[in-house]
């Protein structure tokens, strides 16, 4: 998994917002090559509502997980109308 951070912050990325202990594990192989915009959140909720305000036009976001995360619930968050976000 720290494989896979690094991999994607040697390709461009400009952010990562890993979920849990897999998502540390994402986070410390791109911090490991330089990437200062890290975060983890402990849902996938929480992930998205920590991307949202992030957000410019023409943006491309790149989920990946498992469906035994339940990492679909992030575009739950991110598909929401603007004042639905943080309703909880």
């Amino acid at each position: 998994h720290e494989a896979v951070g690094r991999y994607a912050a040697e390709r461009g990325l400009t952010s990562l917002v890993g979920i849990g202990a897999v998502g540390e594990l994402y986070a410390r192989g791109a911090r490991a090559v330089g990437l200062d915009e890290v975060a983890v959140a402990e849902t996938p909720e929480q992930a998205a509502e920590l991307l949202v305000p992030r957000l410019a036009p023409g943006d491309v976001i790149l989920v990946k997980g498992s469906r035994g995360a339940r990492t679909e619930r992030a575009f739950e968050v991110l598909c929401a109308p603007p004042e639905r976000v943080g309703d909880g």
